[in-house]
This record gives structure tokens, sequence and C-alpha cells, in this order.
């Protein structure tokens, strides 16, 4: 069975006109539907039913499948994807990390390059295929027509050149004639996106990263494309600048009348932001439909688990509802749901029975359970779902019970001086004046927006900086100026979990070796003892069956995998205290579900004192004990998660809340 219209056309019904007729023989076979008939009006099957579509569609994707080849075979990226994007309306594709969303988009601008190989499929625009477009052709079309907005903001602009010169490359590259008449728009465009004419003359490093951001799209928009897709556009953004960026795509959307294909991870944000939501997963969209419909009452068993796993305020002290399993490596193409050894309404047909598309109401679901002939939906047992596992081992307990420790902040300065030639001097005051603590067996946030100085804390605790005034106390021994064998002793007993798994680990070292190292250095064991307990370690941060990962080194691993690396590593040396920075931020929802729960059974296990460091206020409900507010290097506000979120006393904490999507 084949619904490629209406993965490409039912969501666009209502602009449409849909017409069901009985089963036509001259149509009987048309595999995939690519019966050739004329782009405005598809004629397709729906088993006995054709069904007659017309709509409105700038971008049309049809079977499209994508695999990327490597040293250990092929992996198919998008497994005949159909999709249409309407015109004039912000759609969203979202998606756990690997399933293909970035890979499509990337196709959307025909940007597939080796390792990455189609397999079958066309993007079409105007009814030419983008896929198959000659250079000179492609290039007429990139960022007049069509163009897109990178998902890495830190590392998409080219560091050594200024923003001014790097717009000008760019207009040079594509629309040389008129290179003069770009000044006056780029002005027009900065003030647009709300960032100032000085950005012109800026280096990259200069800039934030909601900065950085919002110049990545005003490039896009250079233009005056049609199109534009958005990959990612607010990972790792503290929730107050995600806010404003989405507000702006928002706002390019209704006034210029610009189509956005927006790719994310979060269905918070496509909920937020689109009119329209594709849920894709393993290479396949598995759920189409109006994105108020999707976030409110989804039918994909992934659907539902997505969005259960996103942390609310009112979920405070329960478990996050994670998704069992990690998603499969696609060797091949596939013709059963790929879900479902995940899937908690897993039956027996599932495992027989090829997935189709199945018409539910206005949307489409690619689930055996809405199928007459198989099954219906049944809504799964959350209280079931929610339990926990508990960790099968029991590591350097006795170094934790019982400790008095704490670690404690007392009226910490802290001031960075920059300078621009022999007299050009410029202070920033990071801290003005901060006191904090953490005590064993209790999470502790420290919530603020990017620039707050929360980072410049971490690295003050772990002697990377050293306060101006103030001191720094844990287990009553002052470490304010702590150095070599008194910073040696103090990371023995705190240790950091970066925001980056990507870039925390060596990459050149085995999992087994990144563990095993900090155990071998700070106790005195044998190397079959370090492997005994690295496994150890490695059960209890859940990466199990444990032989699958100890030979894997970081780049074989999801970012949720890397991250549990990174906390394992950290833990094995024996710490009292963990300081989390933003440790979930780059993560899919649900393996941040995962991350946190982690974070909260190790707290309970091994009597944890963590400082959980984030921009995400909508997280600290549920996992923390107490709470600071830092803005501008000051703490402006403390006491009960729940106090301070009902309650908040401070406008800054009143705009943090309020910027929750």
């Amino acid at each position: 069975m084949s619904m490629e219209t209406l993965i490409r056309g039912f969501p666009f019904i209502t602009s449409g006109i849909v017409a069901a007729v009985q089963k036509a023989s001259a149509f009987r076979n048309c595999p995939n539907c690519s019966c050739g008939k004329v782009p405005s009006v598809k004629i397709h099957h729906y088993w006995e039913v054709e069904i007659i579509v017309t709509g409105d569609h700038i971008l049309s994707v049809r079977n499209l499948s994508i695999q990327y080849f490597s040293e250990r075979g092929s992996t198919i990226a998008v497994d005949r994807v159909d999709l249409d994007i309407p015109r004039g309306e912000i759609f969203s594709v979202v998606g756990e990390s690997g399933c293909g969303k970035s890979t499509l988009a990337s196709s959307l601008v025909a940007s597939i390059e080796y390792p990455a190989d189609r397999i079958s499929g066309s993007v079409l625009y105007n009814s030419a295929d983008l896929l198959t477009m000659r250079r000179e052709a492609l290039r007429k079309i990139l960022m007049r027509k069509i163009s897109i907005v990178p998902q890495a903001a830190m590392n998409s602009l080219n560091p050594v050149i200024r923003i001014g010169e790097e717009i000008r490359d760019i207009v040079m590259s594509h629309d040389p004639e008129h290179f003069r008449d770009y000044d006056v728009k780029v002005e027009e465009l900065l003030e647009y996106v709300e960032l100032p004419k000085t950005v012109l003359s800026m280096f990259p490093h200069q800039l934030s990263g909601g900065m950085k951001q919002r110049v990545l799209i005003a490039i896009s928009l250079l233009m005056d494309p049609e199109l534009v897709i958005m990959d990612e556009p607010t990972t790792g953004l503290d929730v107050v600048v995600q806010k404003n960026i989405l507000d702006i795509i928002r706002k390019i959307n209704k006034e210029k009348g610009t189509t956005i294909v927006l790719v994310s991870h979060d269905l918070s944000v496509a909920g937020y932001i689109s009119k329209r939501t594709a849920v894709m997963y393993a290479g396949k969209i598995v759920e189409i439909g109006l994105t108020s419909q999707v976030s409110s009452d989804p039918l994909h068993p992934y659907t539902t688990a997505l969005l259960r796993s996103i942390p609310r305020i009112e979920k405070r002290n329960k478990p996050l509802p994670t998704i069992k399993g990690s998603p499969p490596k696609i060797m091949a193409p596939q013709i059963l749901c790929p879900f479902r050894d995940r899937c908690s309404d897993r039956f027996d047909m599932c495992d027989r029975i090829p997935v189709n598309d199945i018409i539910v109401g206005d949307r489409v679901v690619k689930c055996l359970l809405y199928d007459s002939k198989y099954g219906r939906r049944t809504s799964s047992n959350p209280e079931e779902e929610d339990k926990m596992t508990q960790i099968p081992v029991d590591l350097f307990r006795k170094s934790f019970v019982g400790s008095d420790d704490t670690i404690t902040l007392t009226d910490i300065t802290k001031t960075f001086v920059s300078k621009s030639g022999f007299r050009s001097r410029h202070e920033v005051k990071a801290l003005r004046g901060v006191s904090l603590s953490v005590r064993p067996g209790e999470i502790r946030a420290l919530v603020g927006a990017s620039g707050s100085g929360k980072s410049t804390i971490a690295n003050i605790i772990m002697a990377e900086f050293k306060p101006d005034s103030g001191k720094l106390l844990v287990g009553g021994k002052d470490y304010s100026a702590a150095k070599g064998r008194d910073v040696r002793e103090l990371r023995k007993q705190v240790q950091l979990v970066f925001q980056d798994p990507y870039s925390s680990l060596s990459p050149i070292h085995t999992v087994l070796y990144q563990i095993m190292r900090p155990l071998m250095i700070n106790n005195d064991i044998s190397k079959s003892e370090g492997e005994k307990r690295a496994r150890m370690l490695l059960q209890a941060v859940k990466l199990v069956p444990v032989d699958t990962y100890i030979s894997k080194n970081p780049n074989e691993l999801s970012g949720g995998q890397r991250q549990r690396v990174a906390i394992a590593k950290a833990i094995a040396v024996g710490a009292r205290f963990l300081v989390a920075d933003e440790p979930v931020s780059m993560l899919d929802a649900s393996v941040r579900a995962e991350i946190l729960n982690l974070l909260k059974e190790l707290k309970e296990k091994f009597n944890l004192g963590i400082l959980y460091i984030t921009h995400d206020i909508s997280t600290i409900s549920y996992l923390c004990d107490y709470i600071y507010v830092i803005k501008d290097g000051l703490i402006v506000e403390e006491g009960d998660p729940m106090e301070i979120i009902t309650k908040p006393s401070h406008p800054y904490t009143v705009e943090l809340i309020d910027s929750i999507i």
C-alpha cells in the first residue's frame, strides 16, 4: 500500500479538493504512486479507494531513499520518504538524533555528498529534480529561491573573517552583478533580526550563540528566497534566546510570506511555531498532521513517547518516562515497523505485516494499531512505563554515605579584562558577590541565560579560574587559590560533566580505556581490577549489555550514550560532587529524560551532591531540591523550586518562566 499523496497532500486537504472513487484498473500498477500524472492533480491508491488531491506545494519529495557508506557497510538514513511542503507555512520535521531528519533537510537543497548517496527518488521544485540538476542551474535556485540555515551556528561562520566580509563573499558568489545593491539591504536585514549594524565589523567569536544564529537567518534571507530550511536553529540556546529566535522565524513567515521548514528534535519547539508537523523515525515519516493535533493527541506510539519524555513543571519528584532501547541502525529498506522493538503497544502482527499509511481523521499515521483489519489504538500504562530500573551495582557507597562535606561559595567575585591594542581595555564583571552551597545527597540548580555567569562559577569550583575575592570551600578546606597538588585533591572530590558530549571524550580511545584511566590513576589497582570496576560503572550508567560498548570509540556512540560515558568517567574517581554544566541541552527529548533520570538515581545511590547548571527551568522542578537564579553575575532569587516557579518574585525569573514553550 502506498499513501504518497496523503503524506504529500493530505495535510493540505482544506485548501484542495478531495474526491473518493472506486478503484480503477487503469491505475492498478503504480508502485510508490509514481504514476507520472500532472503534479497539480495526483491520483493514488488507498487499498480499494483512489483519492484525488490538489494543493499548493512549494517543494515535493518523492520516494526518496538516501544511504551512507562506511567501512562497516551502508546505512539507510532516509527510507522511501514522500512529503510535500505547503506554500507559505511553517512546516516542522521532528525526531530523535539519527532518524534522518538532517539528511532529509540537506536533500531539500541538493546537498547530498559522499559518503551519502541517493538510492532512489527525487526532490521536485517547479517540476524539476534538484538532485539531478546541473550545478550551474542549481546555483540559480539556491539562495535566490531556496536557502538553508545550517544546524551548528557556532561552527557555520568563517572564524577568520568579519561578518561583513562573509556576507559580501556570499553575495559575490551568488549575485555579483548586483553586489552594490546589497549594502542597504544587509543593514535592513540585521535590524529585522534584531542585530546592530556593528555586528558587520565583528568576528564570529565575538558574538553570542543567539547572535550567530540571527546572523545566519539574515544571510538566508539575503535574496528573498521563497523557502528557507532551518536545521535545529535553537539547539544549545537558553530559553529566552530560543523564544526570541522562534519569534523572529514566525515574523519572517508572517510578514514576508516565506515558507519555512523547521527541523528539530524538540516537539515543544514545533508546537510553538509550526502549523503542521511530520514525525520521523528510522528514516520514515511515521505521523503527519496539524501540529496542534500531533502535540495534544498523538497517534503513533513513538510520538506519544516523545511527548511524555518532555519535562513539565508539574512533574516534580516523578521519574520522566523514557523510550526503552535505542533507534535501530537500518542496513536495508524496512517493510515492517522499525519502532516495534521499542513500542509498548506492540502486538503479534507487527512482526509479520508490512507497515503502511493509515488515514485517521484528518491525519496519516504509519501504525498497524489503526488498521481496521488488525487492531486499533490502545493506550499503554504510563505508570508501568514510569518505573525506573534500579542500578544493579553498589559502587563506592562507603565513600559517600555519612559525608558532611559541602561545596560552599561565599561572596565570589570575578572580572575578566580584554585588551584591544595598547590602550583599549574592557572589563566584564562576570560574578558580583555570588554565594551558594551544595551538600551530598541533593541536587541544586543554577539557572540563568547565556552570559549570566553560570559557567564561570563551574570553572571556579573546578579551580580553572581563581576568584578575585571570596572563598571556595570544599569539605571545610579553602581551595580559592588552589595550585598543583591541591587542585588534584579537589578534583578527586569534584568532577565536571560537560555540556557537549561530542567533544568531552577523547576521540581516539575506547570507552573502556576512558573509564579505566581515571580508575587506575586514582586507585592502586591492577588492570584486571580496573576493567572489572569499569564494567560495573557502565552498568551503573545503564550502558548494557556492557560488551556492546567497551570496545567502541566515542564517534560510534549517540549523544546520550556519550554523556553516560562522561558521567561514568566522572564518578570513576569516587567524587563526592558533580558539576553538571548544561548536560542535556544538546540532547533529544527522550535521551534528555534518560540522562535526567540517571542523575537522580546516581544522587540517591551514591549520595552525590550535584550542581545542575541549566538555562531550562522546566527540568529543575522534576530534578532539583533547591534553585539559584543568576542574572548578570548576581543571584537574584533562590529557594524551593516549586515556590519560585509558582510565585516568582524577581522580574527576571518571571521572564525565564514565560519563555518556556
